[in-house]
C-alpha cells in the first residue's frame, strides 16, 4: 500500500476510472482514475509478503497498473489484456483502482514508461514479458522499487531473471494450443505443405512453434512446414509478404504468431483463398462484423485467455495473495489458460471431432506436448529442420 493517507474528503468524492496513457516523451493521453484512500498493510509468510484479506481489501481500494509494450488493435493478446482491465473495472470497482498504459511498440520509451508508472506508487504492476519487459521489470525496476509488487504475464517457464520476492511470473503452455492448431492445419492440408509466420525467435514464440510442428506431424509425419520470421510484431506488410511467399511455394494453410503484424498473414490467406490460423484470441470472431471475408478463412486460433488470467491475478492479489512470488507458475489446457478457438463452420465435422479427441488426450496426459522451454537451442533447430 502507499505510505501516504488520503483525507476524508477524497474518500467521499473518489470515482473509479481507467487511464489509457500513450507512451510518449510529451504529455500523455489519459482518462485517469480518481484514487481512493488506502491504508497500510503488511504481513509476511516466509519470504513472501501477504496482502490484506478480502474483508480488509473491501474497505480500501488497491492501486494496480497494467503496462503493455504494444498497442490495442491487434485483435489478439493486447486486446485480450485490455478486456481483462475492463472486467476488473466492472467487477472490482469499489476495491481496485486500475490504469492501463500502452507503449505502441516504441522500444525507446519502454524503460522510461515503466519507471514513470512506478513513480506513481501503485501496489501492483502487471505487464506482459515480451519485448524485453521481463528483464526491465525483474532485473531493474523490481530492485529499484522493492515496495511494489510486479507480475510478469506470458513469460518463459524457464526464465531465470526473477530473483526477488516482489516479482511473480505467469507462463502459458501455448505449445498445447498450437499442438491443436498444427493438427488442424495438417487435417485441412491437401498439398503436403503448410505455412507458419512468427514475429521473431524467442523462448515463448519457439514454444508456439514446437507445438505447431508436433501437432502437424502427429497427423502427417511427412508434412512440410514453411517457417518464416518477421523480425518484430508490428510490420504487417512484411508479414503479408512472407505469407504470400509461403502460399506461392504450395502452403494451403498458414498460421501466424506475430501479434499485430500477424494480421498481414491472415490478409494474405484471404487474398489467396487459403486457410489462415490466428493466435492469442478468437480472430475469426474478432473479424466477423468488420471483415466477414477475413473471418471466413480463419479456420481457428491458438488462444491465450489473457483477460481471464489478468482478472485471476487481481483476484488472487487482493485475496489470499497466493501468487508465485519469486517464481513462475505455468497454466495450459487443464487450467483453461489456453485453448483452441471454435473451428470454422465449414470445416468437416470429422475434422472437428479429431481435434476434440486430441484435446482430451492432451488434457488427460495421454499426449505429452514438447516444449521449447525444456530443450536446447540445438534441439529446437533440429526439430525445425525435421519439417523442412
Amino acid at each position: 500500500m502507499k505510505k501516504h493517507q488520503k483525507t476524508l474528503a477524497v474518500l467521499l468524492t473518489a470515482a473509479m476510472l481507467v487511464s489509457l496513457t500513450a507512451c510518449s516523451s510529451g504529455g500523455k493521453d489519459s482518462t485517469t482514475a480518481a484514487e481512493a484512500a488506502k491504508t497500510e498493510t503488511s504481513a509476511a509468510a516466509g519470504t513472501q509478503a501477504k496482502a490484506e484479506t478480502k474483508a480488509e481489501a473491501s474497505q480500501e481500494p488497491v492501486d494496480i497498473a497494467v503496462i503493455v509494450p504494444q498497442k490495442r488493435g491487434d485483435l489478439g493478446f493486447t486486446d485480450s489484456i485490455y478486456k481483462g482491465v475492463e472486467q476488473v473495472m466492472a467487477d472490482y470497482a469499489d476495491r481496485v483502482n486500475i490504469t492501463f498504459t500502452e507503449c505502441a511498440g516504441d522500444s525507446s520509451k519502454f524503460e522510461s514508461t515503466i519507471y514513470d508508472v512506478c513513480d506513481q506508487g501503485p501496489d501492483l504492476i502487471i505487464t506482459p514479458s515480451g519485448s524485453g519487459f521481463a528483464d526491465l521489470i525483474a532485473t531493474k525496476a523490481a530492485h529499484d522499487y522493492s515496495d511494489i509488487k510486479f507480475v510478469l504475464v506470458d513469460n518463459s517457464a524457464a526464465y531465470a531473471g526473477i530473483t526477488t520476492d516482489n516479482v511473480a511470473g505467469m507462463s502459458y503452455k501455448q505449445n498445447e494450443a498450437t499442438f491443436l492448431t498444427g493438427a488442424l492445419a495438417a487435417l485441412l492440408n491437401e498439398t503436403g505443405m503448410i505455412g507458419y509466420v512468427a514475429g521473431m525467435s524467442n523462448a515463448v514464440i519457439n514454444d508456439f512453434t514446437v507445438g505447431y510442428i508436433q501437432g502437424a506431424q502427429y497427423i502427417n509425419p511427412d508434412i512440410k512446414i514453411q517457417i518464416s520470421y518477421i523480425g518484430d510484431f508490428a510490420d504487417s506488410a512484411k508479414a503479408k509478404e512472407l505469407a504470400a511467399t509461403q502460399i506461392g511455394l504450395g502452403a494451403d494453410v498458414v498460421a501466424q504468431v506475430a501479434g499485430t503484424a500477424g494480421l498481414g498473414v491472415l490478409d494474405a490467406a484471404k487474398e489467396a483463398g487459403v486457410w489462415g490460423i490466428g493466435v492469442d484470441a478468437d480472430q475469426a470472431a474478432a473479424y466477423k462484423e468488420s471483415n466477414p471475408e477475413m473471418s471466413a478463412i480463419i479456420a481457428s486460433s491458438a488462444m491465450k485467455n489473457g483477460a481471464s488470467l489478468l482478472v485471476s491475478i487481481v483476484d488472487r492479489f487482493i485475496g489470499e495473495n497466493d501468487l508465485p512470488w519469486g517464481g513462475i507458475e505455468s497454466q495450459g489446457l487443464v487450467e483453461g489458460a489456453v485453448e483452441i478457438a471454435p473451428i470454422a463452420d465449414n470445416v468437416p465435422d470429422e475434422v472437428k471431432k479429431q481435434i476434440s479427441e486430441l484435446q482430451e488426450k492432451v488434457i488427460k496426459g495421454e499426449i505429452e506436448v514438447k516444449s521449447a522451454f525444456t530443450i536446447s537451442e540445438e534441439e529446437f533447430n533440429e526439430y525445425v529442420n525435421s519439417c523442412q
